[in-house]
């Protein structure tokens, strides 16, 4: 296999949108394409976690395809310099209830 080193290096995939909530039924298919890739901490060697947008498959960015309109978005100010931040929850349990 080839060395990943861009998301460019990376083919467009698909999937079964219904299955998540993301498309009907009946048109159903979700294109995925690669935007940024990261090292995987876990395996370590050449593996990489790769993040992708979701887009219909008449190039649409999907309802939940958020990306998409931020980049639209920070294409009108390209001097910007945005932060983004996860909100990262978790709940504690001991003895198999919450705390």
């Amino acid at each position: 296999l080839k060395k990943v080193k861009s998301p460019k290096d990376l083919p467009d995939w698909n999937f079964d949108g219904s299955s998540t909530g993301q498309a009907e039924g009946s048109n159903s298919e979700i294109e995925l394409r690669p935007e940024a890739i990261f090292r995987d901490p876990f395996r370590r060697e050449e593996d990489v976690l790769v993040m992708c947008s979701a887009w219909t498959p008449d190039g649409e960015p999907t309802n939940t395809n958020h990306r998409a309109k931020a980049a639209e978005i920070l294409a009108q100010r390209p001097g910007d310099e945005p932060w983004f931040g996860l909100e990262q929850e978790y709940t504690l349990f001991q003895d198999g209830a919450p705390l």
